[in-house]
């Protein structure tokens, strides 16, 4: 193989490892201030759950945001175009009409790809719940807060972070379809991770196939339509309906 093949796929690696390090790691790091503030001051332990989690994960993202690109541009000057995050143009109705269109395609990929994986591994279970900060809702306040970070905050940060920065970069050092691949690839990874239990962490196998699949759908429509609005939408879109079988269905059955 030729050296610019190794030189390109380097690169990728690198641009892969430091996306995903930094939004893990920024986790981790705010992860442990928190718990030290609490211990200085265990007063914020009554604050509501819900509000903290929203807080925390604003943290995140923003913190997450301004480190992936901050950092090229003080080490290297590599500037952070508006071109290369996918917002360097006004939404258009076509961005809504497709955001919306791809809703179906999501659907029937990411039922098919569950399905297959079901048929090869025994031991996926197709019908594992994904793992979320947000549990035993109860007051109004807490599912607006909850709806405002799942449905608004996570789709903007997720794809500004992932079909922007990460594959507008991707997209510099190998072929596009590639980089819709490999974007989709870690996109499902990170949400493979769930919660801890006696053996550790939990693996949301389902979750991570579902999420790839959104992310195959979400990186192409960032190439056909040049800007992440249509993906942003379209993530919200998934989003909401998961919220409402997540919060609102089950609130109204238990009400019939």
């Amino acid at each position: 193989m030729s050296a610019s093949f190794w030189d390109s796929s380097r690169k990728a690696l690198v641009l892969s490892i430091w996306v995903i390090a930094v939004f893990l790691g920024v986790q981790f790091i705010l992860s442990f201030v928190y718990g030290g503030i609490l211990y200085a001051i265990p007063a914020l332990a009554d604050v509501n759950a819900a509000v903290s989690v929203t807080i925390f994960a604003a943290l995140v993202y923003v913190c997450s945001f301004l480190i992936v690109t901050g950092v090229p541009v003080l080490l290297h000057r590599q500037k952070v175009s508006r071109s290369l995050l996918g917002v360097d143009r006004s939404l258009t109705w076509s961005d809504i009409g497709l955001g919306f269109l791809a809703v179906l395609p999501y659907f029937l990929l990411s039922a098919g790809l569950v399905l297959i994986a079901s048929a090869v591994w025994s031991g996926l279970d197709p019908e594992q719940k994904q793992s979320i900060p947000f549990q035993d809702l109860t007051t109004q306040l807490e599912y607006l807060v909850a709806f405002a970070t799942l449905v608004v905050l996570a789709p903007i940060a997720e794809e500004l972070l992932f079909r922007g920065y990460l594959q507008g970069s991707l997209r510099k050092v190998m072929n596009k379809w590639s980089a819709v691949v490999l974007t989709a690839v870690l996109f499902g990874s990170l949400h493979l991770i769930g919660d801890f239990d006696e053996n550790g962490v939990v693996l949301q196998w389902a979750a991570g196939i579902d999420t790839f699949a959104l992310g195959l759908v979400l990186a192409s429509l960032r190439e056909f339509t040049g800007s992440v609005y249509a993906g942003i939408l379209l993530h919200m879109l998934k989003n909401a309906i998961a919220f409402y079988f997540l919060f609102i269905y089950p609130m109204m059955a238990g009400t019939l």
